[in-house]
């Protein structure tokens, strides 16, 4: 855990947290949280093998790299982007007739 000020003066805390997931790699994520305990915000692509790992990289996270990452996560929830509902699907292809042409 972290605690950092962002660019508005609002004090903010970056912690480690577990995915409830069976895959034993890449199971623990960034989040930011205020202070005060609202506004919690999850960064799932940034992620480490233990919690032990992600805590010690965090602790070496400056300010400047903390609010960076904040900011991205900011403006994803603000304008409600997401991965698309297609993103990971292969794309289906209709059938080609041999004979045409």
């Amino acid at each position: 855990m972290k605690r950092f000020i962002d660019d508005d003066g609002s004090a903010w805390i970056a912690t480690v947290e577990r995915e409830n997931t069976p895959r034993h790699h890449g199971r623990y994520y960034l989040v930011f949280q205020r202070e005060d305990g609202s506004n919690r915000m999850a960064m799932p692509e940034v992620r480490w093998g233990t919690a032990a790992s992600g805590e010690r990289i965090l602790n070496t996270m400056s300010d400047f790299e903390l609010k960076r990452r904040l900011n991205i996560v900011r403006t994803r929830n603000a304008s409600n982007d997401g991965p698309s509902p297609d993103e990971g699907r292969i794309p289906r292809r209709g059938r080609t007739s041999v004979a045409a042409g």
